[in-house]
């Protein structure tokens, strides 16, 4: 979150610009990015860390960033981590890494994680995410099939293994008004989280599992930013998807006044 968010006027369309030197797949040595935003009334709410790809030389690297960060902010409630934590989520050595990082902070302050493409490595069902973290099962739902037709059927299968394999990595949590959503945003790398060991044969009309997996999460997000209590929202997610979020969604964001900030951008990977 914006660390000057109690100087800005409610009521106002702010910009928030945020440059760095990152090479990106065209080969650009920076990049920037100006973002736009409703401001809304945050009342006592605090300050997040904004944490991306900590992912190598925990030790060495990323701990010195939390200890660097927290010493700049002492107060802060919480921190916003946007995936590929570790390189590899199947070695337990990197998790113990990254929690020894943490350590002090992760016990006593709000810790909100999405999962990123490395959270897939070595562990292609997330079982190390969700044995290390406890999140809200309240993420997308499966819809039953429609009609009996082996496309219909195909698809209500599909969507129910993905509302299990989704659980806990896309789940929203609220913190003093503030609702924050997590996504699963990798397609590639969940591709055998898919799909269901007794899939229903299907040859015509057939559903793409990939395009199911975002939809999910776009009818879901809609809902969530929809019936959201608080006057914000902050969705998490490790890089760009399309079409999660869905065009409803976008628009309302854009919109000045709307209950869904767009202060959290995709994270460059």
């Amino acid at each position: 979150m914006d660390p000057d968010h109690r100087t800005l006027q409610g009521g106002l369309v702010h910009q928030y610009a945020a440059a760095g030197f990152i090479e990106n797949r065209k080969g650009d040595s920076t990049t920037s990015k100006t973002l736009e935003y409703a401001v809304g009334d945050f009342g006592d709410f605090g300050d997040f860390g904004d944490f991306g790809d900590a992912q190598n030389e925990l030790s060495s690297k990323w701990a010195p960033v939390v200890k660097q960060a927290y010493e700049r902010c002492p107060d802060a409630v919480g921190s916003v981590n946007a995936g590929d934590l570790v390189n590899t989520s199947g070695d337990d050595s990197e998790w113990r890494d990254w929690f020894g990082a943490m350590d002090g902070y992760s016990q006593a302050t709000n810790l909100i994680a999405a999962p990123g493409n490395h959270e897939y490595a070595g562990d292609t069902f997330r079982k190390k995410w969700k044995a290390t973290f406890e999140y809200p099962d309240n993420g997308p739902r499966a819809t039953p099939a429609r009609d009996d037709t082996p496309a219909e059927r195909q698809r209500a299968a599909y969507e129910a293994h993905m509302a299990e394999a989704l659980a806990e990595t896309a789940y929203h949590t609220g913190y003093q008004g503030v609702r924050f959503l997590s996504l699963n945003a990798g397609t590639g790398d969940a591709r055998q989280s898919m799909t269901p060991d007794d899939l229903p044969a299907c040859s015509e009309g057939c559903p793409d599992p990939a395009r199911l997996w975002l939809d999910m999460q776009g009818r879901w997000l809609d809902a969530a930013v929809e019936d959201n209590p608080g006057k914000w929202a902050v969705a998490v997610f490790h890089r760009r998807s399309s079409p999660a979020p869905r065009a409803a969604t976008r628009r309302r964001c854009a919109t000045p006044g709307s209950p869904c900030s767009k202060a959290a951008a995709p994270t460059w990977c």
